[in-house]
């Protein structure tokens, strides 16, 4: 059976859409539709019946300058999964550069950190506080949108971790003071807390993680922009985008998680053809 899944995502969707583009023959049950937008501009965007649409001319240039159409028929699929929009490590090393979690390494030494002005906090507290901001993110926001008409067939791909190059600028701090494991399992439960009403979760492949917060080179050398059909590579500075290897061991976890589902609810054909949807 093939089934029919729509990928929607902010930048972070190049990764998936080029690794399916150059080799689609690797995932032969799926049949994939690419729909992206750069920046926040999707939270521009809202549901109209089964169609998901922009709300203002600027979105409504991006989504179509990114896609060829502006508009995503959601009628005609059987799951969606949302891609990056915010699901991010980010939020919890943001919270490190404010606090520390009891039960830390850091905080076993009596003088640890004292010279900085950080709260304490608990695992619970700081569980709560992450969830919360996963909870706030442009992936949640865009997920409660369109869960009426996709209740059930959510999918969630987690934002790859900054690139490992990056190491001390962004984690630096974590992962010396021995902290990075713990940082990355509040991270994990967090976000899968934050998805849970909504659908199914597929953490970062861990094949691709190097020390718990980062991605290794491998994965993110060559990350490519969101664009309609032209592959360009992000600028030489860029450490948060990853590259079509890991684009396409995202799409191997998604193949997985559907192939086992054991119901799969038959989507109806779109109402409109791919020439109508075009000129939207």
């Amino acid at each position: 059976m093939t089934l029919r899944v729509a990928l929607i995502g902010n930048s972070h969707l190049a990764a998936p859409k080029f690794a399916h583009a150059r080799n689609p023959d690797r995932w032969p049950g799926l049949e994939l539709t690419f729909f992206g937008a750069q920046s926040g501009w999707l939270d521009q965007t809202e549901l109209a019946g089964t169609v998901l649409r922009p709300i203002n001319s600027d979105a409504r240039m991006n989504l179509k300058r990114i896609n060829g159409r502006a508009r995503l028929w959601l009628d005609g699929h059987d799951y969606v999964a949302i891609v990056g929009c915010e699901l991010s490590v980010f939020l919890a090393l943001r919270l490190y550069r404010r606090s520390r979690v009891l039960g830390m390494p850091s905080l076993a030494e009596p003088q640890a950190d004292q010279s900085h002005d950080l709260s304490i906090v608990s695992e619970a507290a700081a569980l709560a506080a992450l969830t919360d901001a996963h909870s706030d993110r442009m992936a949640i926001r865009l997920a409660a949108r369109i869960a009426p008409v996709m209740s059930g067939r959510l999918m969630f791909i987690e934002q790859p971790r900054p690139a490992a190059r990056a190491a001390e600028k962004i984690a630096g701090a974590a992962l010396g003071n021995q902290d990075a494991a713990m940082l990355n399992e509040l991270h994990r439960r967090a976000m899968a807390a934050a998805t849970a009403p909504y659908g199914q979760l597929l953490q970062q492949p861990p094949e691709t993680i190097e020390a718990y917060l980062l991605t290794a080179e491998t994965y993110s050398a060559g990350a490519l922009r969101l664009a309609q059909g032209v592959e360009t590579r992000q600028p030489a500075d860029d450490v948060i985008h990853a590259n079509t290897d890991y684009g396409a061991l995202v799409l191997d976890q998604l193949a997985a998680a559907l192939a086992g589902r054991s119901q799969v609810r038959s989507a109806p054909e779109p109402k409109r053809g791919r020439r109508a949807e075009a000129k939207a």
